[in-house]
């Protein structure tokens, strides 16, 4: 069985990964089938969030207003999982 991975959960602005962009990332990490670490982050998609996706994900534009774009952060989120337990 695996005992150290990082699970991750994305929230999008819609399903064509061409156009949409990340509104939201979600991380955990699980070290010996423990969670060690979680990462939870808004991002702006830089596009208004249809009604849709405001229903399914609760994500509203005034939410991410403000917040980083994807681009901004990947650098962070990449390093994040560089300190993997294994």
């Amino acid at each position: 069985m695996i005992r150290d991975y990082v699970a991750l959960d994305l929230e999008t602005s819609g399903l064509n990964p061409s156009e949409n962009q990340i509104i939201e990332i979600g991380m955990a990490k699980v070290c010996d089938g423990e969670i060690t670490e979680t990462y939870s982050r808004l991002l702006n998609p830089k596009e208004k969030l249809s009604q849709r996706i405001v229903e399914m994900t609760g994500i509203t534009d005034e939410m991410v207003a403000g917040q980083p774009h994807v681009s901004e952060v990947i650098d962070e989120i990449e390093k994040r999982n560089r300190r993997a337990c294994f």
